[in-house]
């Protein structure tokens, strides 16, 4: 049974035209980011994620959330890319992982580049540079 999904689910979209199938990905795109910002607490309107990625003007109070779903969205379209291409980097590699923290926190309102330690202390997140434990 498992194997019929898996058959199913790897045909799935293959009959749409290319156009319909950018249009789905990104809608799918567009709620994944949508749905994760819920998950963190970060109220976002669908509305505003795509003025966000449209590049129109958003208001102080919404925009930041909205621009980090935009920054979700860039990485992960960007992700699909590579895989679509054939060029994706292993999921688990340093490479891998650079380039994401890299890729998202680049996009990221500065407010959101912020480590806030139990302490008290701040500390400033730098993209492309991972810690060692």
């Amino acid at each position: 049974m498992a194997d019929l999904s898996q058959r199913e689910a790897t045909g799935l979209g293959q009959g749409f035209h290319p156009d319909s199938a950018t249009e789905l990905a990104n809608l799918a795109r567009v709620m994944n980011c949508y749905y994760s910002n819920l998950i963190e607490g970060h109220n976002t309107r669908l509305r505003n994620i795509q003025r966000a990625l449209a590049g129109a003007e958003l208001d102080e109070k919404s925009g930041s959330l909205a621009l980090e779903a935009r920054a979700k969205f860039i990485v992960q379209r960007a992700i699909d890319e590579m895989h679509r291409k054939g060029t994706l980097p292993r999921p688990t590699s340093v490479e891998f992982l650079t380039w994401v923290h890299k890729s998202f926190n680049d996009e990221m309102p500065d407010e959101f580049r912020i480590i806030e330690h139990p302490d008290g202390t701040n500390e400033p997140i730098v993209p492309g540079h991972i810690l060692k434990a």
